[in-house]
C-alpha cells in the first residue's frame, strides 16, 4: 500500500496512514508485541497494556483534519520490559510526529 507511513520512536515502531473519514472513530490503534523477544504472555500482555494506557492518556494531544481518520500500528521492538515513563516518551513523540505530519498536508 503507498499510504502507509512509519514513525520510529525507541521502543515503539509505528506503521500509520491517514484514510477518509467514514466511521466516528479518529483514531484507531493496533498494538504488537512480538512472542519472539517475550516467550511469557504475561510479559507481552503487560506491555500492551502500557502501550494503550499510553494511548489513552495522550490521543488527545493528536489534532487530525476533520475529513480524516488515522490508522495505526504500533509494533514494540526492545528487548527488555520498559517502564511508563519510556513508553509514555515514546508515545508523545510519535503523536508529535504525526501532528506535524497532519500540519504539513493541510
Amino acid at each position: 500500500m503507498e499510504d502507509d507511513h512509519t514513525l520510529f520512536a525507541f521502543p515503539i515502531k509505528c506503521f500509520y496512514r491517514f484514510v477518509p473519514k467514514d466511521t466516528p472513530a479518529d483514531l484507531q490503534l493496533a498494538v504488537m508485541v512480538p512472542k519472539k523477544r517475550f516467550h511469557h504472555a504475561v510479559d507481552r500482555n503487560r506491555i500492551k497494556r502500557l502501550m494503550r494506557e499510553c494511548y489513552r492518556l495522550n490521543k488527545s494531544s493528536l489534532v487530525l483534519p476533520p475529513e480524516q481518520s488515522c490508522q495505526m500500528c504500533w509494533l514494540f521492538v526492545a528487548h527488555e520490559m520498559p517502564t511508563f515513563g519510556i513508553v509514555e516518551k515514546a508515545v508523545v513523540s510519535i503523536f508529535q510526529n504525526l501532528s506535524s505530519t497532519t500540519e504539513k498536508q493541510v
